[in-house]
């Protein structure tokens, strides 16, 4: 998780495992690539991460 990136700015901590992104399952590096190469400068989402096991959600705008 990179300073000034959106999924900082929405709360993500390293080590955070996204497992949902919009509405694109997360299973391997090119499937988060793909899910990120739909959103634009503007557009809003939510993902799912894992963080020590627990599920939480949460809400990303993309600048």
């Amino acid at each position: 998780v990179s300073e000034d990136k959106p999924a900082k700015k929405a709360g993500l901590q390293k080590g955070d495992i996204v497992v949902k992104l919009g509405d694109s399952t997360i299973v391997d590096m090119m499937s988060y690539m793909r899910a990120l190469s739909v959103f634009g400068e503007g557009d809003t989402t939510k993902a799912v991460i894992k963080r020590n096991g627990e599920e939480m959600e949460f809400d990303i705008e993309f600048k």
